[in-house]
């Protein structure tokens, strides 16, 4: 390869390094509890909370719990984008 592409396609690389999606951390599945993965899956198939409380025979307070920190795990502020993290990670 010309040391010019060379220096162009290095230039390119540190310019767009940015930009690049992140690769999902894996070790996220290994922290979410059996419950919490529950919880999303009722969650993919666009359930609410009252209705993930009475397939789950938890309360709907319960749910709100376990939502809150599968957000947090996932780093995600929307139940859609959990759903397209988890699935991204294999949980779905």
């Amino acid at each position: 390869m010309p040391p010019e592409l060379k220096l162009v396609l290095s230039e390119w690389d540190s310019s767009y390094a940015d930009a690049r999606p992140a690769q999902p951390d894996s070790r996220v599945s290994d922290t979410l509890t059996a419950r919490e993965r529950e919880v999303l899956a009722t969650i993919s198939q666009g359930f609410t909370n009252k209705r993930i409380a009475r397939i789950l025979e938890i309360s709907p307070e319960t749910v709100k719990s376990h939502v809150k920190n599968i957000f947090l795990k996932l780093t995600v502020s929307t139940r859609a984008e959990a759903v397209s993290r988890a699935a991204s990670l294999g949980l779905l």
